[in-house]
């Protein structure tokens, strides 16, 4: 618990990881309208406040155990300027301004139970997207086994391949396109990972499976990055599973024709700003998978693999070719 006294205002702040950041003053008018809603709890004296404080650390305390509280947080923010313009914190309140109070009260309840409403649809709508990806991831691996649409998409793009440049500009190798092109599949057995593979990056092709990003990136060669969208409230759909990838953990692709083995070497948080994580490395043939860290996206998990072997399907044994099976 850290402490600091504010002397000139009387104003006490309290830090704790626990329960948040509460302050109070003995000089303060603290609005009730959010008390003990959400576990975000208001303190209520009868002066009006001196100071222009910050107004969502001297109003409120705010939990900090998971991620419900957060968008109670992110809603009492949203309300900051209106709140002020409402209550003249430097004035005494007239009867007009009390019921605006009261309005401004009735109000913060209303949104808050629309975004109560809105964390439930939301996960009943990511449940319902679970299901609906698997049922398609299913039907395209089956498509995938009786054909090879990637072998022409292949010899294309690797006639079309940029030269290695480890630091060329992003923006000039990504593949932002949403044609429904499958490229092979990935399976990692250890987290029940099995996914085709899409060519670009386009909205679509995020949500049918793991999604290449550079124009002529190739199997085996270079640096291979994918990604998928984390489903909300479902960490077994698309890349939801890479939260469970350790270090040693093998991963497998596949263009119906070779299997490329990789072995995961680690994973980090970055911010979605971080677009060399795509880039080549020389004298390194990697994999990177990546996909958004939380259910808000605001940074971005991946997961980093050595390229280890490539072998024939033909030659692959038996389980080896029946980790890309789905049952």
């Amino acid at each position: 618990m850290a402490k600091d006294k504010l002397n000139q205002e009387n104003i006490e702040v309290n830090q704790s990881k626990e329960s948040g950041t509460k302050v109070t003053s003995e000089k303060a008018t603290i609005f009730s309208y959010l008390s003990d809603i959400n576990r975000i709890k208001v303190d209520y004296t009868k002066e009006p406040l001196k100071i222009k404080y910050k107004w969502a650390s001297t109003h409120f305390i705010f939990p900090t155990q998971d991620s419900f509280d957060l968008e109670g947080q992110k809603l009492a923010l949203r309300l900051e300027g209106k709140i002020e313009e409402a209550f003249s914190l430097n004035q005494s309140i007239s009867p007009k301004e009390r019921t605006n109070q009261k309005k401004w009260r009735i109000l913060a309840v209303v949104l808050l139970i629309i975004g109560i409403g809105g964390l439930s649809a939301n996960s009943i709508y990511g449940t319902y997207l679970a299901r609906k990806i698997e049922q398609n991831t299913q039907i395209t691996m089956e498509k995938i086994k009786k054909v090879n649409p990637a072998k022409s998409e292949d010899e294309k793009q690797e006639r079309s391949a940029f030269k290695e440049q480890p630091y060329q500009p992003i923006e000039t190798y990504l593949d932002d396109s949403d044609i429904e092109t499958y490229l092979g599949s990935i399976a990692i057995p250890d987290v029940n990972l099995n996914l085709p593979i899409v060519k670009g990056v386009g909205e679509q092709n995020l949500y049918r499976g793991a999604a290449t990003n550079k124009i002529g990136q190739q199997m085996g060669k270079g640096n291979y990055p994918m990604a998928a969208h984390k489903v909300p409230g479902n960490d077994t759909s698309l890349f939801g599973p890479l939260f469970q990838v350790t270090p040693g953990m093998k991963i497998y692709l596949s263009d119906n024709q070779n299997i490329y083995i990789y072995t995961a070497r680690e994973s980090y948080v970055v911010e979605p700003e971080r677009v060399d994580i795509l880039d080549d490395v020389i004298g390194q043939t990697l994999l990177t998978l990546y996909t958004c860290s939380t259910d808000a996206g605001v940074e971005r998990l991946v997961v980093q693999a050595d390229f280890e072997k490539q072998l024939k399907m033909t030659d692959a044994s038996p389980e080896e070719q029946a980790i890309f099976a789905r049952e």
